[in-house]
């Protein structure tokens, strides 16, 4: 997966922290980078392969996973789930596995405002939302819910 996120489509605003240098985020947060996720059954699906940042905005918005079983990607919203710190784990367990199994994989390397909307309506949080700024208001983007409130600068 590139990591150029490109499109002629509409273009999200969205960068892999990885690709920023030397930016401190806000709100500040743990690293997840590389942490097992797990799913709302209980097993393993992936592992965080990068922290989706909001280049206009500079807030984390979205983990991108790689699944374990197929090696596609998954755009999750950074506050869907929570963190046990102590076994570096992203705990899906306030899912249910149907929501989990309608959340679409990423199919192309490129992320766009319309995939951000697809994988917003299969968390089932569309709401009346009408723009991008509207929708990151949603508790679902809330990077504090699972990300804390200790500084960490992350480097690329």
């Amino acid at each position: 997966m590139k990591n150029n996120m490109k499109t002629t489509a509409t273009t999200s605003s969205l960068m892999a922290v990885r690709d920023m240098k030397d930016f401190t985020m806000t709100p500040d947060m743990v690293d997840v980078r590389a942490w097992d996720v797990v799913g709302p059954d209980g097993t393993v699906v992936g592992k965080v392969d990068r922290i989706m940042m909001d280049t206009h905005a500079k807030h984390p918005r979205y983990l991108l996973v790689k699944l374990l079983d197929r090696g596609e990607y998954m755009l999750l919203p950074i506050g869907i789930g929570r963190l046990n710190q102590t076994k570096k784990l992203l705990l899906l367990n306030m899912l249910s596995m149907d929501t989990f199994k309608a959340i679409p994989l990423l199919s192309t390397d490129v992320v766009t405002v319309e995939m951000e909307w697809k994988v917003l309506g299969a968390v089932g949080s569309r709401k009346a939302y009408t723009t991008v700024n509207e929708w990151y208001a949603d508790p679902l983007f809330d990077a504090t819910r699972i990300m804390g409130s200790t500084r960490h600068t992350l480097t690329s």
